[in-house]
């Protein structure tokens, strides 16, 4: 299979590129790693010049902390060292008072990839949303009632003990997904998601298919500027995605899971258009709402229309992306329930329930992909 990115996306790595790791030239950013630079000075300096200019270098990361980057101590000393990539940068970095440093995307190497727990994980989301969705549209309330039991029991929790909110949504999940993949099993062997495989996709050089852009939170006081390395739109990489039949079968008889025999890429495929269709509609509508018009939204509604297998996958997904909560939200019996689940959880909870409040500069949602 193919995926390709509708909007841009960033899939982390938890490291930041420091401004000691980067220089600016003209629109574009070139990365260095420390490694590479004491290997390249030494190449082209040695002695005492070479052990004076590593100790500048030393006293000025001291001094100067990230209010310098790398690109200013070279060309005040007339030094060209070789990057190990450059990218496009579509927003300032001079002020980095507002920022530490650059959010990086991970990578094998040095080049870029698209980790298949990524794309499993997403997968494993809609899953749990299609067949809840299915079951209540066959009226099967034990289901629903038993999940409503589960969020119910977390708020409980989280209200008497504010301070381990995260804990009991963390159990919540866990309850939510052994429910759904397990059949309220504690073992994980018994997880029909066993049967799924998904590679890692194939190595891109980061030069060809990333730039540098800065998220923006919407609808805040709070001043929010974070670099990030991003996937361009258009990006195409190979991955495989398969389902094991044997496994499936496997799993079937010794656990009698009901919901094994949804686990079909054709399911799996309707499931995710059922999910992303309503999560278009919630996230158009907020930032309608707002004012924005918001860059490549429109590619996803075509994409939607077209019935194509679309993802979210990545970091700012929003609330939604990543819960089974759109199927509260969706529901206007269950909007007050949502409400209080929603404050629970998002900790810095506006008036508005909204989907997502963060954009590139160039108004771009992150992490829409379509799999071909």
């Amino acid at each position: 299979m193919k995926l390709e990115t509708l909007t841009p996306v960033h899939i982390g790595d938890g490291e930041e590129i420091i401004p000691w790791e980067y220089a600016v030239e003209n629109k574009y950013i070139k990365i260095y790693t420390p490694e590479k630079i004491v290997s390249q000075l030494r190449e082209k300096f040695y002695g005492d010049k070479l052990r004076n200019l590593l100790l500048e270098l030393r006293n000025e990361v001291r001094e100067y902390g990230f209010s310098k980057s790398l690109g200013e101590f070279l060309r005040e000393r007339n030094i060209n060292l070789e990057e190990n990539y450059r990218v496009e940068t579509r927003v300032p970095l001079k002020n980095r008072t507002d920022y530490k440093g650059i959010k990086s995307f991970i990578k094998s190497g040095k080049d870029v990839y698209i980790p298949g727990s990524e794309v499993k994980g997403a997968l494993r989301t809609i899953f749990i949303f299609g067949v809840v969705y299915e079951e209540i549209e066959r009226k099967n309330f034990f289901l629903y009632n038993r999940l409503k039991k589960i969020i119910e029991d977390a708020l409980e929790k989280s209200y008497q003990n504010p301070g381990g909110r995260r804990d009991a949504w963390k159990e919540a999940d866990e309850k939510i997904s052994a429910l759904i993949f397990r059949d309220n099993r504690e073992d994980a062997k018994y997880d029909i998601f066993k049967a799924v495989y998904v590679s890692d996709s194939e190595n891109k050089d980061p030069s060809e298919c990333l730039y540098v852009d800065a998220v923006k939170l919407i609808g805040s006081s709070r001043r929010f500027f974070e670099p990030h390395e991003l996937l361009k739109e258009g990006t195409e990489f190979n991955i495989s995605i398969r389902i094991d039949e044997n496994i499936k079968k496997a799993l079937k008889k010794v656990s009698e899971n009901p919901y094994v025999d949804y686990l079909t890429l054709e399911n799996l495929k309707e499931f995710s258009r059922e999910f992303h269709r309503f999560l278009y509609d919630v996230e158009s509508s907020f930032f309608s709402r707002k004012g924005l018009e918001v860059n490549r939204l429109n590619k996803v509604k075509e994409a939607l229309g077209n019935g194509n297998f679309i993802l979210r996958i990545g970091k700012h997904q929003g609330f939604l992306s990543l819960t089974i909560m759109l199927m509260f939200y969706i529901n206007k019996r269950l909007e007050g329930f949502y409400r209080k689940v929603y404050k629970s959880v998002v900790q810095r909870a506006g008036k508005e329930m909204n989907k997502t409040r963060k954009l590139t500069s160039e108004n771009k949602p992150l992490g829409w992909v379509i799999l071909k």
